[in-house]
C-alpha cells in the first residue's frame, strides 16, 4: 500500500436531491427548479345548481301571475329543474391537463370537449348578479376561430378562476402548464412586486350616466312586449281604454312617469351589475 494512499476508501456517493443553503430542498422554487403546478379541475361550484334553473324563474312567475298556471305546475316545473341541475352537476366535470382543457358533461349522452392551450384567444371572467349572490365567477374560454365561447364553466370559486385564468393564458404563450407554472403559484419575487395599477375605476356618477345612456332602457319595452304575450290583448285594452280615462295633459303625465321608471330601471340595472 503505497503512503498517500487513502486507507478508509473512496469518499461515498452524494444523495440526492442534496439540500441547499438554508435548508430549501432541491427542486422547490426557491432551491432553483420549478415544482409541479397544483392540479386544476374538479367540480363546479355547487352553487351551480341554483344558477342553472335561475333563468327559469322568471318565466313560471309571470305566467303564475297572468294566470296560465296553476301553482302546482310551478311547483312541478322547479322541483323538475332542481332534480335536472343536481344530476348536471353531478356529471359535469373539468380539468387542465398538459396541453389542453377538457370539459365533460351530460345527462345521458356524454360530452366531451378537448380545447388545445395554443388555441385559446381570451378567458373572460364574468360575474352576473346572479354569481355575485353566491360569490362565484363564471369562466368563458374564446379559441382562435371560434364565433362563441368555446368552453364555460358557469360556476366557480373566485381564487380558482384567477388561477385558471392565469393558468391558461400563460400556458398559452409557453405551450405547456408545466412551464406555466409560475402563473399559477406565483414566486416569492413576484409576491414582493407591487400590485398592477388599477386601469379604470367609475365612479357612483358614472355608473348612473351608464344607466341613463344605455340600451338597457329597452329592457321595459321588451317587458311589456313580453306581457302582451302572456296576458292577449289586456295590454292593449288597457292602453286604449286610457283616452277615455285621462285628458291629454293626464296622457302626457303617465308617459313621463313611464320613462322615469324605465330609466331609473336601467339605472338600477347598471348599477347592480357593475357594482363592486
Amino acid at each position: 500500500m503505497s503512503a498517500d494512499s487513502d486507507p478508509q476508501g473512496p469518499p461515498p456517493p452524494p444523495t440526492w436531491p442534496a439540500p441547499a443553503v438554508g435548508g430549501t430542498q432541491a427542486g422547490d422554487r426557491t432551491g432553483g427548479a420549478v415544482a409541479p403546478p397544483p392540479r386544476l379541475g374538479g367540480r363546479l361550484h355547487p352553487a351551480v345548481m341554483v344558477i342553472w334553473p335561475f333563468n327559469q324563474i322568471f318565466p313560471i312567475a309571470v305566467l303564475l301571475i297572468a294566470g296560465n298556471v296553476t301553482g302546482m305546475i310551478a311547483l312541478a316545473v322547479l322541483a323538475v329543474s332542481a332534480v335536472t341541475g343536481l344530476i348536471r352537476y353531478q356529471r359535469f366535470s373539468w380539468r387542465l391537463d398538459e396541453r389542453s382543457l377538457v370539459i365533460e358533461q351530460g345527462l345521458i349522452q356524454r360530452r366531451r370537449r378537448v380545447i388545445p392551450l395554443e388555441r385559446v384567444q381570451s378567458v373572460d371572467l364574468v360575474r352576473k348578479v346572479r354569481h355575485r349572490m353566491f360569490g362565484v365567477v363564471e369562466v368563458r374560454v374564446e379559441a382562435v376561430g371560434g364565433a362563441a365561447p368555446e368552453g364555460k364553466l358557469d360556476a366557480l370559486a373566485q381564487d380558482e378562476a384567477v388561477r385558471l385564468r392565469a393558468a391558461l393564458l400563460a400556458a398559452r404563450d409557453s405551450g405547456s402548464v408545466a412551464e406555466a407554472a409560475t402563473a399559477v403559484e406565483p414566486t416569492a419575487e413576484q409576491q414582493e412586486r407591487p400590485p398592477r395599477e388599477q386601469l379604470v375605476h367609475l365612479r357612483p356618477s358614472r355608473l348612473v350616466l351608464a344607466g341613463l345612456t344605455g340600451g338597457r332602457v329597452g329592457v321595459v319595452a321588451a317587458m311589456l312586449g313580453v306581457a302582451e304575450q302572456l296576458l292577449g290583448n289586456r295590454i292593449t285594452q288597457l292602453f286604449s281604454r286610457l283616452p277615455t280615462v285621462l285628458d291629454p295633459t293626464g296622457l302626457v303625465g303617465l308617459a313621463v312617469v313611464i320613462a322615469v321608471l324605465a330609466f331609473l330601471l336601467s339605472v338600477l340595472a347598471t348599477t347592480v351589475a357593475y357594482w363592486d
